[in-house]
């Protein structure tokens, strides 16, 4: 529409803190399969990962960024806080 502003990337997106185990970060010392009743596990953390996939792609057919942060990665405080000041200014070119 006419005059209307393009939406700046941070308010367009949004942000998701998945937990390692349940979610399966790849390559993570954190997602762990536990050795009992493996079968159910690896059920349970499949629908997990499917429904993940799923959730992004409606979010990006509705025009919203997800954007992924593992809890891995949230123990630095000084990452997360750049993290937090790249997306608020990510905005000022509208990407």
């Amino acid at each position: 529409a006419p005059g209307r502003r393009r939406p700046r990337c941070s308010e367009c997106s949004r942000v998701f803190v998945h937990g390692c185990f349940w979610h399966r970060h790849r390559g993570c010392r954190f997602a762990t399969t536990p050795s009992t009743n493996a079968e159910f596990w690896n059920a349970k953390f499949a629908r997990n990962v499917a429904r993940d996939a799923a959730n992004e792609e409606r979010l990006k057919a509705l025009g919203w960024r997800p954007l992924v942060i593992w809890g891995c990665e949230t123990s630095d405080a000084d990452a997360l806080d750049a993290l937090f000041w790249q997306i608020r200014a990510c905005g000022a070119d509208g990407s």
